[in-house]
């Protein structure tokens, strides 16, 4: 008899953590286009994002992204600590169990405990990963615009 697939491997929240944070960094990246057409003279070619506006983008779309999947990491956490405690032995055999402990004993706070370090943590990374990638496109994209009209571009000499 087969069994459905668990959480863990389909549908997991650790796949839609990326999800969420390219949906939210490319929604960004639109705010910001839409605020330089506002200050763009009229008949301008839309401008390439500033190396600051990519990085503001970046970062808030890692926020955006850790504050919507942080809970699940955390009761992921939970799940996997097995400590004693005085003569208590802390260990939660399901995620339902953890979940129920966490509120019971810190509601909401306890979803986003240790998020701030997180944050200070990761952000950085990713928006020197966005940025960079933005970037490597960029040259990428020009190269191959210029290699496109040089008919002599990739021929040896």
């Amino acid at each position: 008899p087969s069994r459905a697939p668990r959480l863990s491997r389909v549908g997991s929240p650790q796949v839609s953590h990326g999800s969420v944070q390219f949906l939210s960094y490319e929604h960004l990246k639109q705010a910001f286009r839409g605020l330089n057409a506002g200050r763009a003279p009229a008949g301008a070619a839309e401008a390439d994002l500033s190396a600051p506006q990519l990085t503001a983008a970046a970062t808030g779309s890692k926020v955006v992204a850790t504050l919507v999947t942080y809970p699940y990491q955390v009761v992921r956490s939970i799940l996997q600590q097995r400590a004693v405690v005085g003569s208590d032995v802390v260990q939660h055999a399901t995620a339902s169990g953890a979940v129920r402990h966490l509120w019971s004993s810190e509601r909401l706070r306890g979803f986003y405990r240790g998020l701030v370090p997180h944050i200070l943590r990761a952000a950085p990374t990713a928006s020197v990963t966005l940025v960079s990638y933005e970037y490597l496109h960029r040259l990428l994209v020009s190269h191959a615009i210029g290699a496109a009209h040089d008919p002599t571009a990739g021929r040896s000499r």
